[in-house]
């Protein structure tokens, strides 16, 4: 029997005291972010991603390499949409070199991440997700957990977007990239057209991924606790179908093929999926700068049969 703080119970605060020390292994400094986050430095060489047991004597990638590099070159181009502004992230002050900036943990915060790791803040988040039961039960969003290894000083992976869209006003885009190194079977992860190196996932840990990715997805995810009843907002809350400056939306997306050249996506192979209250609307090939793009979002609400959850 256990007493709960913040929806984590008592008897697992064990845990959480262990928890809490190997995240405070290998901090160098503590810096603080300009929205008041406060982040640990930790030595590259002691980040969590390395508890996993397959990366005991993992010798960690800094760069992807010339490979990638020359890769990404052949598609890369500056674009900017009349009214779009690309995303410049990353902390002001970024941590040392040889270190990767990871969330201050405290038991308070510990426990907000895991009993509302299933109802992340919208908007607030960048985060990436690896789920093992097809977004059921599972996911890992943050360093809580090994198997992403870190390489980038200044952007960690819960960075707060410092600009966001304006329903018809200003619009802010990133570039997001994934995208293998063949000599390695690693999966790099990388933002906006400058290459920002973010981290990879190992080919030792995803080794079913060590060829190549048969099912690619794009578009939005939202968590919500099963006995909520409501389903969040996705994307801005709006679905306006052919209306960019009104709803959440992906643009200019390619596929690198087994040639390692950048494909539009086909229609033919290309299935979209509707959930009860959220939508993906109007993907297709438009000359320009959207080139293959689609909507995607919704206004969320309450299971009521047919309720205010259409768009």
């Amino acid at each position: 029997m256990g007493s709960f703080c913040n929806g984590v119970e008592g008897k697992k605060f064990g845990k959480v005291d262990s928890k809490l020390k190997n995240n405070s292994k290998g901090v160098v400094t503590t810096i603080k972010a300009e929205y008041g986050d406060i982040y640990d430095c930790v030595d590259i060489h002691k980040q969590p991603a390395l508890d996993h047991p397959t990366l005991a004597n993992h010798k960690i990638q800094v760069r992807p390499g010339k490979e990638l590099e020359d890769k990404l070159a052949r598609f890369r181009a500056e674009k900017a949409h009349d009214g779009v502004v690309n995303v410049k992230i990353g902390l002001e002050k970024g941590c040392p070199p040889g270190t990767v900036p990871i969330r201050k943990l405290t038991h308070k915060k510990h426990a907000r991440a895991r009993s509302s790791s299933q109802k992340l803040q919208f908007h607030s988040l960048w985060n990436h997700g690896l789920e093992a039961d097809n977004h059921q039960s599972t996911g890992c969003y943050n360093t809580l957990c090994s198997g992403f290894v870190h390489v980038n000083d200044r952007i960690p992976l819960d960075y707060v977007f410092p600009n966001i869209s304006l329903f018809m006003g200003i619009q802010f885009e990133i570039y997001f990239i994934l995208a293998k190194v063949d000599a390695t079977g690693d999966w790099w992860f990388l933002l906006n057209e400058s290459s920002e190196y973010v981290g990879y996932w190992p080919k030792s840990i995803f080794t079913s991924l060590s060829g190549a990715a048969d099912t690619m997805r794009w578009g939005g995810q939202i968590f919500t606790p099963s006995t909520d009843g409501a389903s969040p907002q996705m994307g801005n809350g709006h679905f306006e179908n052919g209306q960019y400056r009104k709803t959440c939306h992906m643009s200019n997306i390619r596929v690198i093929n087994a040639t390692n050249s950048p494909v539009i996506p086909d229609n033919s192979w290309v299935q979209t999926v509707d959930s009860r209250c959220y939508y993906a609307r109007d993907n297709s090939y438009k000359p320009g700068l959207l080139e293959y793009s689609f909507l995607f979002g919704g206004v969320g609400g309450k299971n009521q049969g047919v309720d205010g959850c259409i768009y």
